[in-house]
């Protein structure tokens, strides 16, 4: 779902009346869906930051294999109003690069447990103008405490979450948006560190509330005794201690959105894609279920208690299974995965939903198998996602703009032209026309005797579709044809005199 935009419900109900050869179901279910997956790590905190941002003069930085300093860093994250990025030891990967200009951010925090962060990358940062400050340690410990004293000079607290920071991740998964939410610091202890750096600054402090998470087996009594007016919040295992620390959580009835991610059992790696979501959940006063595909009882008994609006997958895998158990019990339905609906019928759709609207751009998106449109009538654009299995709205979002201020076409022809040759390296620009109706640049391009059709948005100079045609140049072409491509060359030049 696009965020910060009124959904257009009577749409829904109003779109029943049109007629035509297509058919459009009108989608019932009340739960939304949604999926941040990027091809890697990197990826998927950039999927998540565009999802949660336009823009940020803040960014946090932590190193991609360090999930504690990303876990500590989430409530921080969160009172800077900043996503979460990350980055290799040694590299920035450009799609971080690209999000850092996107957002147009002017100053980073890097959040380091040990020099995990080099100097380079350092120096790359800078090389995009932005200023950098650092909240690190020797270790997670006087990281995590390091982190808790830069949190108490933007705001003060008086709770905190005690987690394992080597054996309790999962753990503090399920803590860092709770966390977030509520000004509350992670701090990092073991089975044998108490961490008493941060005791020592805890003394300090009011504080009204430790939430101990995990069982005696992962955080002993022994090694929190001396944190003040302790609670602890554990199950039988990760999941259950999730549940546990959900129902703590989030009371209100209505939920806005559950974000599934994978629970790392058996691969505490896979708590990867989860070291960036936690401060958009946060954002949206949203919980992190963490599920190996199975969800847990009070997992489930969560679930069926709240009212959720939206249900996000968080990077792929296992977490799948259990994204779709939550959609499917809140009454939602699993998008087939097969295209069925093609380009012209989704413009088609578009127009029957906003009679008498120009279609700014259409485009397909494979990963969710969905067509995103928008089309604007009357001074509003109006965002819908059309599943491309079987053209039913999946979802459909409004927002005014002022049209003295606004250009729809934003694409000159020369661009759109340039645009095209970049899609085809090498290719030399046959035509290139623009579709008014369609808000969109058609054209063809020519490769080693090969002919490409591409469209292109006039609204945001997107590659809306490209397709290769086999036939071109080939007199032997599977099909009926009696005369040469030569010959039909001439024919359509001779219609046209001078073409």
């Amino acid at each position: 779902m696009i965020k910060g935009k009124k959904t257009v419900g009577f749409l829904l109900a109003a779109m029943m009346t049109f007629s035509g050869s297509i058919n459009i179901f009108a989608n019932t279910q009340t739960i939304s869906q949604e999926k941040l997956i990027g091809s890697d790590r990197y990826e998927t905190a950039v999927e998540v930051s565009k999802q949660g941002w336009t823009q940020s003069k803040t960014a946090i930085i932590v190193n991609g294999n360090d999930m504690q300093s990303a876990l500590c860093a989430t409530p921080f994250a969160k009172l800077k109003n900043s996503p979460i990025l990350l980055v290799n030891n040694n590299s920035i990967e450009e799609s971080t690069k690209n999000e850092l200009k996107r957002l147009g951010v002017e100053n980073v925090y890097i959040v380091d447990s040990g020099n995990s962060i080099s100097k380079k990358v350092e120096d790359e940062i800078k090389s995009l103008n932005i200023n950098i400050s650092k909240i690190a340690g020797n270790s997670i410990y006087e990281m995590s405490t390091n982190v808790a004293k830069e949190m108490n000079k933007i705001k003060s607290f008086d709770k905190v979450a005690v987690v394992n920071g080597e054996k309790g991740l999962a753990d503090a998964v399920s803590i860092a948006s709770p966390s977030a939410m509520n000004n509350m610091p992670i701090i990092f202890v073991s089975n044998d560190n108490s961490n008493q750096e941060s005791l020592n600054f805890l003394k300090s402090k009011n504080i009204n509330k430790t939430y101990i998470v995990g069982g005696d087996l992962t955080v002993s009594e022994n090694i929190v005794k001396n944190y003040p007016n302790k609670e602890r919040i554990s199950g039988n295992d990760r999941n259950a201690t999730n549940a546990k620390a959900l129902q703590k959580f989030y009371s209100n009835k209505d939920i806005e959105n559950i974000f599934v991610a994978k629970d790392g059992m058996g691969n505490e790696s896979m708590l990867i894609d989860t070291l960036s979501i936690g401060v958009l959940a946060a954002k949206e006063n949203s919980p992190v279920l963490i599920s190996n595909g199975n969800l847990d009882q009070g997992q489930k008994d969560f679930v069926k208690s709240k009212n959720v609006q939206e249900v996000t997958q968080v990077g792929g895998g296992k977490n799948q299974k259990a994204f779709e158990e939550i959609l499917v019990s809140k009454g939602g339905s699993i998008r087939n995965s097969t295209k069925k609906i093609n380009l012209i019928q989704a413009k088609e759709i578009l127009r029957k939903v906003v009679p008498g609207g120009k279609v700014l751009v259409c485009y397909y998106d494979r990963d969710d198998n969905e067509y995103d449109g928008k089309i604007i009538k009357d001074n509003y654009v109006y965002e819908i996602e059309i599943d491309a299995f079987n053209g039913s709205i999946l979802d459909i979002d409004k927002e005014y703009i002022d049209m003295n201020n606004s250009n729809t076409s934003n694409i000159t022809l020369e661009k759109a032209k340039q645009i095209m040759l970049n899609a085809v390296p090498g290719s030399q620009l046959m035509y290139c026309q623009y579709d008014k109706e369609d808000n969109e640049y058609e054209g063809k391009v020519k490769k080693d005797n090969k002919i490409y059709e591409i469209e292109v948005s006039g609204f945001d100079g997107r590659v809306i579709d490209i397709e290769f045609d086999n036939d071109f140049g080939n007199d032997n072409a599977v099909g009926s044809a009696t005369i040469s491509v030569e010959k039909a060359k001439q024919i359509m030049l001779n219609k046209v005199p001078g073409a």
